[in-house]
């Protein structure tokens, strides 16, 4: 599907299990609309069950999250959702907010991402998610009780503003070998003002005029529930068509080769060689032997072909079918 500039506030809600969410291409959900606790992708406790996310493009400005996975404020730690996968995504302008248990979060890249240690009535969501080979602009735990602030899972091998808080599992060796947990300090991995969008070969988004309206420069007090930052001082002086919405071709968001999300398997080939994911995950923790040679939602030899309605002009634009001027 391609979802442009929709002025409803979420774009799907998943009620029950078992949904996949795949190859979308999302620009502008909740368009010049408030900011709001709801999601392109909103799961609520029930509906993480089963779910997953994959391979989706999602582009501000936009004063909702991307993908929020979601507890009440009276869930139990035994009703908390748990098992969503999120993976592959792109996603600028927006972020990820993940609740609940047993999550899978792996090779994500765009904006924000927020893992959640303690809210409401359960004080240690996410204690055994997996979350790995994300790059990040932002990434942030809301309430940890880990050393620096740390996200909370078994979470290693991400690229982020600051490794100690992306990676605190990094010196598990069940997780993440030496040699390729000696690779990931902020020396050499961190994030500068830059961004994500400095590694990647063709998808700074931002470079085009596009707002950030994900939350990366405001602190914990300006962002909601959901982690949307307050978006009047970026937008509440602009007229509409001050807004960029860029349409998504020409992005090209597989990371340099020279950059900080390729990494480097001298001497180790055998390992890198197969496919690093976490495939099945509930609740046997994983023994990892075959670990991927990227971060982020593509190798650096990947193809790179825009998702969602495979009837529409590539990116967003115009359609084909239909007259010019009228935008699907």
């Amino acid at each position: 599907n391609t979802l442009l500039y929709n002025g409803d506030k979420g774009g799907h809600f998943n009620w029950a299990r078992g949904n996949r969410l795949l190859e979308n291409l999302i620009i502008g959900q909740n368009f010049l609309g408030p900011r709001f606790d709801a999601a392109v992708f909103h799961a609520v406790t029930l509906g993480q069950e089963g779910l997953v996310v994959e391979g989706n493009w999602a582009l501000g400005p936009s004063l909702v999250s991307f993908i929020r996975l979601d507890t009440s404020q009276t869930t139990s730690r035994g009703a908390a959702g748990r098992h969503a996968v999120v993976r592959n995504n792109v996603h600028f302008g927006l972020g990820i907010t993940l609740k609940g248990y047993n999550h899978t979060a792996e090779h994500n890249v765009g904006s924000k991402l927020l893992v959640v240690s303690a809210w409401a009535a359960i004080d240690d969501h996410n204690a055994a998610s997996i979350v790995r080979y994300n790059a990040h602009s932002k990434t942030s735990a809301r309430a940890s009780s880990r050393l620096h602030g740390a996200i909370p899972g078994l979470s290693s091998l991400n690229v982020c503003n600051d490794l100690l808080v992306c990676n605190p599992n990094n010196s598990t060796r069940s997780l993440t070998p030496a040699w390729l947990a000696a690779q990931f300090t902020n020396d050499t991995r961190r994030l500068d003002d830059g961004g994500v969008s400095r590694e990647l070969v063709g998808g700074s988004w931002a470079a085009r005029g596009a707002i950030d309206t994900s939350g990366i420069d405001g602190g914990g007090a300006a962002e909601n529930e959901a982690g949307v930052a307050d978006g009047d001082t970026l937008l509440g002086g602009r007229k509409p068509w001050e807004i960029s919405t860029p349409v998504a071709t020409g992005m090209d968001f597989r990371p340099r080769r020279d950059g900080r999300l390729v990494l480097d398997c001298s001497g180790h080939e055998a390992a890198c060689a197969g496919d690093g994911r976490t495939v099945g995950y509930t609740t046997e923790r994983p023994v990892y032997t075959s670990f991927d040679s990227f971060v982020g939602a593509y190798a650096p030899d990947a193809e790179v072909v825009p998702p969602g309605c495979p009837a529409c002009a590539p990116g967003g634009g115009y359609s084909i079918h239909f007259p010019i001027g009228q935008v699907l």
